[in-house]
């Protein structure tokens, strides 16, 4: 036990001086059972010792005085603030985390946690898998920027990463997680270099998994509950581009490889996502204010989005999924109910079985919109996006139809 107490207080060392310490307190102990003289009283005084330094360490104020001492010598070796205000745990199972905050060399937030519990596997460090039986994480911001190519969050990476070797061996623990819950989570992320800033968030969050296997690069998920999920990105000038500085190639694979989205090989199956008056922005710098009276395909912004997502399957580059939502556009269009087969790749997105119910249109049964390049082709949808569609039973009214072509608004058509 004092073998993990060096460690916990220590966190810099390296594995070494976990065996040397377990190795000389073991070494003391036999050689005062041969130099006892009553093997029962020493039995009894291992035992009682064993008790007592276990029990202490499950004091309270024995964890605080410890994380106080880690959070100490890493501010130190960091060259940066990070305090943890209250800690709870269990050896070797739980953990109740409560004021966390990390900050970054020019003393802004970069990771503040006001909450986090984490419930895991007995003796996860002496099993080959570790399910993480719960995670919960409560207001919650992380916040990651950066003016030139330097993230504010680069000094942790450098601090963290080991220098690979050929000699490492693959192996050591998988995680495996079952229930993670997130409220009042905030993620932002200003890149004033290339010139994206990007703001993710959500009320309350419930997941709940079949498997996660990481060495397999495979995402099995039973049901995901999201309560106000929030995203949006923005796209503008760019320090770099102001520069005239040309984009990063450092990366062959993202030029010889046969996909855009998953270079990586990754294999995703949702059984249902659920999704409760979400909000979706995407947006790119323009001289001129946004269009309020039409689609603008350069000021997306769609809100009260309610639905479900099931079947969701994501393989190589096409992500496909079973699909009823709600939502409205800031322009006024309206879609009371979308329900269709989903299919999505870098150029097609196409709906099957399709049913939409607008504010005045009734469409069905197949859609499609191909494009080269669905981000750059969405700012110019008239011209760049090409329409294939096969409707049966449909009404389409020109007051839908104006939303997108203004030059109809006044047919008054159906």
């Amino acid at each position: 036990m004092f073998a993990l107490l060096v460690v916990y207080v220590k966190p810099t060392f390296g594995n070494w001086v976990f065996y040397i310490a377990l190795a000389g307190w073991i070494a003391g102990w036999i050689y005062t059972f041969e130099k006892a003289k009553h093997k029962t009283w020493f039995f009894l005084s291992f035992i009682l010792t064993v008790l007592l330094l276990w029990f202490t360490l499950q004091l309270t104020v024995v964890q605080n005085l410890i994380i106080s001492t880690v959070s100490e010598k890493l501010s130190n070796s960091l060259k940066a603030n990070v305090s943890i205000q209250h800690i709870e745990y269990s050896f070797f199972d739980k953990m109740d985390l409560k004021g966390l905050l990390v900050e970054d060399r020019q003393k802004d937030t970069l990771l503040f946690a006001g909450s986090a519990k984490v419930n895991i596997t007995d003796w996860f460090f002496v099993k080959s898998k570790a399910t993480l039986k719960y995670v919960s994480l409560s207001n919650a911001v992380v916040n990651m920027h950066r003016t030139d190519s330097v993230w504010n969050y680069q000094f942790l990476i450098d601090y963290f990463s080991s220098p690979k070797k050929d000699t490492l061996k693959k192996g050591g623990i998988e995680f495996d997680i079952k229930i993670l819950q997130l409220e009042n989570v905030h993620f932002n992320q200003i890149d004033k270099w290339v010139g994206k800033n990007m703001t993710a968030a959500v009320k309350k969050l419930d997941l709940f998994t079949d498997d996660i296997n990481i060495e397999k690069k495979q995402i099995n998920l039973n049901t995901l509950t999201l309560d106000e999920p929030v995203f949006s990105q923005f796209d503008y000038e760019g320090n770099r581009d102001k520069l005239k500085l040309p984009k990063d190639t450092s990366h062959p694979e993202a030029r010889t490889s046969a996909y855009q989205w998953n270079n990586a090989g990754w294999v995703m199956n949702v059984k249902n996502i659920h999704i409760n008056n979400g909000i979706f922005n995407n947006e790119k710098q323009t001289e001129r204010a946004p269009f309020t009276d039409r689609f603008d395909g350069v000021h997306l912004r769609f809100s009260n989005i309610t639905g479900d997502f099931k079947n969701i399957h994501f393989e190589r580059d096409t992500l496909t999924a079973d699909i009823h939502f709600a939502t409205k556009e800031r322009s006024g269009f309206e879609i009371k109910k979308f329900q269709a087969a989903f299919k999505f790749t870098p150029e097609i997105m196409e709906f099957k079985n399709l049913d939409l119910v607008t504010n005045k249109s009734r469409l069905g049964n197949y859609y499609a919109m191909h494009f080269n390049s669905f981000s750059k082709d969405m700012g110019d949808f008239l011209h760049s996006i090409k329409l294939e569609a096969n409707f049966i039973n449909s009404e389409l009214n020109s007051d839908d139809l104006a939303f997108f072509a203004p030059e109809v608004k006044g047919w008054k058509r159906i």
